[in-house]
C-alpha cells in the first residue's frame, strides 16, 4: 500500500503498455512511494514486490498513441500528484507520451526499464543461437519443476 495521506507524496511510476486483448492494449501504471522505495527496497537491497505499491491506473484503448498516454498521465496527476520518476520500456509510443508529459512537468525523470534492456540484449545475443527458441520453454518447465519441489 502507498504510505501517503490522500496519495499526495512523491511517487515513482512504473508504466507498461501490455495485455493485448485482441486489437486493444492496456496501459498499466503502478505507483510506489519514494519513501518505501528508499527505506525498504533500496535499504534492504531487494527486488520490488507487488505489495510495495499499487496499481494507480489501467486504461484500455485500440490506439495507444503518445498523445493518449500523455493524457492518461496528466489525468492521473490531478488525482495523485506529479511523480518524481517514470520507469518504462523504450516503446516509441511510451517514450513519446512521457516526453510530452515532461514538457509540462520537466522535473519528472524518465528512466528506461533495465529488465527490458536486459531482455533485448539477451534476445540480440542469443537470438541467432540454434537452441535459443527452445530456451524459454526450458525455463518454463524448469520453473514448474522448482514450484513442485
Amino acid at each position: 500500500m502507498l504510505d501517503c495521506p490522500t496519495f499526495r507524496c512523491k511517487l515513482l511510476y512504473v508504466v507498461d503498455l501490455t495485455l493485448e486483448l485482441g486489437r486493444e492494449k492496456a496501459l498499466v501504471i503502478y505507483g510506489i512511494s519514494e519513501k518505501i522505495w528508499q527505506s525498504q527496497v533500496l535499504k534492504e537491497g531487494r527486488a520490488l514486490k507487488h505489495t510495495d505499491g499499487e496499481i494507480l491506473g489501467i486504461e484500455v484503448t485500440q490506439s495507444a498513441t503518445g498523445e493518449w498516454i500523455q493524457e492518461i498521465l496528466s489525468s492521473l496527476t490531478t488525482k495523485v500528484g506529479i511523480p518524481r520518476q517514470i520507469v518504462a520500456d523504450n516503446g516509441s509510443n511510451l517514450k513519446k507520451g512521457i516526453k510530452l508529459y515532461q514538457e509540462k512537468h520537466p522535473q519528472v525523470m524518465s528512466t528506461y526499464d533495465v529488465t527490458h534492456s536486459m531482455a533485448n540484449l539477451l534476445k540480440k545475443e542469443l537470438g541467432i543461437a540454434p537452441d535459443f527458441p527452445d530456451f524459454p520453454d526450458f525455463l518454463a518447465v524448469n520453473n514448474n519443476c522448482n514450484k513442485q519441489n
